[in-house]
């Protein structure tokens, strides 16, 4: 039935989070390799704004995640990095795909590039992921 199919739902959830999680944490290891760190402030809390909005206010949206023992540092920490991570891919696809090349499906193409650049970084460092 129903439960099943949320259970199930729920697992392929869960393993598609901890793969983005996982492939982030390899992107940012790349990107200390190469000393970049750096964030705009601004944008970190605006991308933590972002995520409040959806709960009407921080309290809400805090006290939710308190649930799951989830922080304002672990969230501070998860905006910065997704926002690193994003920065690098964005600066290393325009450093490697000629603009006359990217053409019209420029978010079709840097999906392609960042699993090329994962299984590059997972092949450097020796890396195989394996989930149920």
């Amino acid at each position: 039935g129903t439960e099943g199919a949320d259970k199930k739902a729920g697992k392929a959830l869960r393993s598609e989070v901890l793969t983005t999680v996982i492939e982030e944490t390899l992107i940012a290891m790349e990107m200390s390799r190469l000393g970049l760190k750096e964030v705009e402030e601004s944008a970190v809390k605006d991308g933590i704004g972002k995520l409040i909005e959806p709960f009407g206010g921080e309290e809400a949206f805090y006290a939710q995640l308190k649930k799951y023992g989830i922080t304002h540092e672990h969230v501070r920490g998860w905006v910065e990095r997704t926002l690193m991570v994003r920065d690098y891919i964005d600066a290393q696809f325009t450093m490697s795909v000629p603009a006359e090349v990217a053409g019209k499906n420029i978010q079709i193409e840097k999906f392609y590039f960042k699993r090329n650049l994962i299984e590059d970084i997972k092949k450097r460092y020796r890396i195989w992921i394996f989930l149920k």
